[in-house]
């Protein structure tokens, strides 16, 4: 982790109550913010109610966005779509490593907990986290009439806090992810970006940075 991260991931630590976590607790929880917030969502959210805190093999954060908020609660579904007439609905993925790279078999753990988590019946392990994302998931689906703009989205992030050179071998991995989702027929569309440490600072800034005047 070079020192302007560490900067901010200290400050970001003082200012959520998070000094007493783990570096590596921090870290998890200021990545999920800075992909979170700069996912075009239209309000403030707590970084827990995005972060798999447990063991779960592959993902570090997890956030249900359904019409430009982000949901935590099943029943927000069903009030969005009464009020919106319609379900907009990105699920946005993250894994979060302090390391100086990307690596093939990183994400492909991260595919297989995207891959379960969409499943009918889950394989891998779970919490109550995961249980209540899964309900969300599920009151989204319910009704497909109301995907009148377009079917859900995934973006699945691999944040770490290295620099991305574009290895063959990971982006191969990244591409395998991308259809195998794809090939479901859930999605309107699937991203699977990586994260360095310089792109993570600039999410960083455009987090914090004010909203732009209209």
């Amino acid at each position: 982790m070079d020192r302007i991260i560490e900067s901010l991931v200290e400050k970001f630590a003082a200012q959520h109550d998070l000094s007493g976590r783990e570096r590596e607790e921090q870290f998890e929880r200021f990545a999920n913010y800075c992909v979170v917030a700069t996912r075009g969502t239209e309000e403030t959210f707590d970084v827990e109610d995005v972060t798999v805190d447990g063991n779960e093999v592959g993902l570090d954060g997890l956030a249900i966005q359904v019409n430009g908020r982000i949901v935590s609660d099943p029943d927000e579904v069903a009030g969005l779509a009464q009020t919106n007439g319609y379900l907009e609905v990105n699920f946005i993925f993250v894994q979060a490593k302090t390391t100086e790279g990307f690596d093939a078999g990183a994400v492909e753990k991260m595919g297989r907990a995207v891959k379960d988590f969409f499943r009918g019946q889950s394989d891998l392990p779970s919490s109550d986290f995961l249980e209540r994302c899964r309900a969300i998931k599920e009151a989204v689906y319910a009704d497909a009439t109301l995907f009148r703009r377009r079917n859900p989205i995934v973006e699945a992030f691999i944040v770490t806090t290295g620099r991305w050179n574009e290895p063959s071998v990971v982006r191969a991995s990244m591409n395998a992810l991308r259809r195998e989702l794809m090939e479901t027929r859930l999605f309107a569309k699937v991203e699977v970006e990586p994260v360095d440490a310089d792109q993570l600072n600039d999410r960083y800034r455009r987090a914090l940075a004010p909203p732009e005047a209209t």
